[in-house]
């Protein structure tokens, strides 16, 4: 190629099947470079060799790509949404615990109140007032119990919510 003054087929075919040494490679496409007639011949060759891409390349592209935007959308979906229920279950049982102990406390608070009613009725009368263990005491002490309970209760909930949280992140 070097003493001819333009490509051949052969040069042509030799450098397409990565048959020539670097000498020759550097030969040819300084003149591939230089020269309109043979880089024309190159582009032919090459052009002969594609593939065509199907007609239809650009819309099957864009659908594939629309598919896995879609799924990756759905799955976000899917994770936020449990996220909202396991919140939703979580404030429920503290919303339950909550109103349970504003039940109980309400409650003690009348049973004491009746308590004191009969008290005052005892002092305006000059009866005596017995010292025993009184309604009033025994409530106390039960509520107190369970009171801890309750809040030992929560505490466990509370406890088993995180280390179910911490499990799912893993």
């Amino acid at each position: 190629m070097i003493d001819r003054k333009h490509i051949t087929l052969e040069d042509l075919n030799a450098f397409k099947k990565n048959q020539m040494n670097t000498e020759q490679t550097e030969a040819f496409l300084s003149h591939i470079c230089s020269c309109d007639l043979c880089s024309e011949l190159l582009a032919e060759g090459m052009s002969d060799e594609l593939i065509a891409a199907p007609l239809n390349l650009k819309e099957n592209i864009l659908r594939e790509v629309k598919k896995e935007r879609v799924s990756k959308t759905k799955a976000l979906k899917t994770k936020i949404h449990s996220k909202q229920m396991q919140l939703l279950w979580y404030s429920l049982k503290i919303g339950t615990a909550a109103a349970c102990a504003i039940l109980m406390l309400i409650w003690t608070m009348s049973v004491e109140n009746s308590a004191n009613i009969n008290l005052n009725y005892h002092k305006l009368n000059n009866e005596p007032i017995e010292y025993e263990e009184t309604l009033t005491t025994v409530i106390r002490d039960n509520m107190n119990t369970i009171s801890n309970r309750m809040l030992e209760f929560s505490n466990t909930i509370m406890k088993t919510e995180v280390i179910d949280y911490e499990r799912k992140e893993k």
